[in-house]
């Protein structure tokens, strides 16, 4: 059984990561209120520069991985280039940095509840993000992921 003072900080620790969490959203949300700060408008550019299908899918992907990976494991790992490009845009902000962040909460709070748990791989999450398909909303002009 652990002693209270435990559970008390891992109540304070579960309080403060939900809050954390809720403020995203909410940033999310205030950001939707302008164009030049929504994901969709950026993805809308970069694929209206393309001249072929093939062409905007290439460049759709170009503006995505800009913004959030900024390429494969290789550069992240040897070139040391993580969020290099970060942006706080409505739609990625919700989709991307959230489900991020949630991830690493839970998992300190499995680290808090003295359960053994394996490192994240964050570049990992990311590549399966990739196999899920991506697509914007045509309504809203935001980036959301499915599978």
């Amino acid at each position: 059984m652990r002693p209270p003072f435990c559970r008390w900080r891992q109540k304070l620790y579960k309080d403060a990561s939900d809050r954390f969490l809720r403020l995203i959203l909410l940033q999310d949300e205030l950001l939707a209120t302008r164009p030049e700060f929504k994901v969709g408008t950026w993805i809308a550019r970069a694929r209206s520069l393309g001249g072929t299908p093939e062409e905007k899918e290439l460049y759709e992907w170009n503006a995505r991985v800009q913004i959030t990976t900024w390429g494969n494991r290789l550069a992240a790992d040897e070139g040391g280039l993580r969020d290099y490009a970060h942006r706080e845009w409505n739609g990625i902000l919700k989709d991307f940095y959230y489900m991020r962040w949630k991830t690493w909460f839970d998992y300190q709070t499995r680290l808090l509840d003295g359960r053994k748990t394996a490192a994240i791989d964050f570049m990992q999450s990311r590549n399966a993000g990739r196999k899920q398909q991506m697509f914007i909303r045509a309504n809203r002009k935001e980036i959301v992921f499915r599978q």
